[in-house]
């Protein structure tokens, strides 16, 4: 991926890319390396990968106390994909959804330390 986000010395801030389940959907996240505190969790836009947030915004949250992890929605970067939508609205399916994969993946919440109230 020529131009990537990710490219340069940024490239190693981040922890191997881990895979949680939300039945059968598989949900790529890692973390990053080093960061301890309270579990803050980036979710980026819809179809748009976690390596896009900007390593120097993750480094400042890390700063100020912060646990940083990020993870790819489905049907994005590294996540499971979502089957072909034959016509209909695939933003639909995906907004039903979005979400819901980081707060209800029990293999996330604990990687995380995420809070019930998700």
């Amino acid at each position: 991926m020529t131009g990537a986000p990710e490219a340069g010395s940024w490239a190693g801030a981040w922890t191997p890319t881990q895979y949680a389940r939300n039945g059968a959907v598989e949900i790529a996240y890692d973390r990053l390396a080093g960061s301890e505190g309270e579990p803050l969790l980036l979710v980026m836009g819809l179809a748009v990968s976690r390596f896009w947030w900007p390593a120097g915004l993750a480094q400042a949250f890390a700063g100020q106390g912060f646990a940083v992890a990020r993870y790819d929605q489905r049907d994005a970067g590294e996540s499971t994909r979502m089957p072909d939508t034959g016509g209909s609205n695939p933003f639909a399916a995906l907004a039903r959804k979005r979400g819901a994969d980081g707060c209800q993946s029990s293999d996330f919440k604990k990687v995380a330390s995420l809070h019930e109230e998700c």
